[in-house]
Order: C-alpha cells, then structure tokens, then sequence
C-alpha cells in the first residue's frame, strides 16, 4: 500500500516535437496516475496513455518544438502491492523533431518497496 512516486526527465531534447515512450511496470506495483510534465505542457503540449498487456504502458506526447530543451517529462504515481524490488523499465522510444526520427538514451531505475 505505500506510494511511490517516479519522475521522469529528458535533457537534451531541442527542438522534439512528439514521440512515444513505452514502460513496463512490475506486477508489484499499480499506476494511479500519470501526470505530464513542463517539458510537455510549457507551450501547450499533451500526453496521451495507453495501457497494454503485461504491465505495458504506452506514453505518446506531443509537444512545441520551440519549447525548453530540458526538463520534467512525467510523474509516474504508483502504489506498491507487495513487498520488494520493483524495477519500472523503459522499454523502447521513437521521439520525432518535425517528421524526422531522431535517436535518444535513457537510464531505467529501481523502485524498492518496503
């Protein structure tokens, strides 16, 4: 039952238009609630989800490109049904600056439930 709270950030990300991040979210923990950040929303962006199977989440988003280059991109508002380690996993991106694919990285984290 504790909370739990991931916030996801990008650096780097001039000039992005939309794109899609997918997650996969350990049976041990339930989304609430996914939140867009300033990144998206600062020049009137939005952030779609799609849950799927398997603790699949799909994050699609769209955004002005002329907008910062860094930020928060989403917080993630989850709650623990058991006990351990819960690891939240970016599983893959597709991130577009106008209609031109471009490459990103991104680091995964470790949720540790009490």
């Amino acid at each position: 039952g504790e909370k739990v709270r991931i916030s996801l950030t990008v650096s780097g990300g001039a000039g992005l238009s939309s794109g899609t991040l997918e997650l996969r979210l350990p049976p041990g923990l339930r989304l609430h609630a996914v939140t867009p950040g300033e990144f998206i929303t600062g020049e009137g962006g939005s952030l779609e989800q799609f849950p799927g199977k398997d603790g699949l989440l799909k994050l699609v988003f769209r955004r002005n490109a002329a907008g910062t280059d860094a930020g928060p991109f989403a917080t993630l508002d989850l709650e623990g049904l058991t006990a351990g380690n819960a690891p939240v996993l970016i599983q893959s991106g597709q991130f577009l600056v106008g209609t031109a694919p471009i490459s990103g990285r991104w680091s995964n984290a470790l949720v540790t439930v009490q």
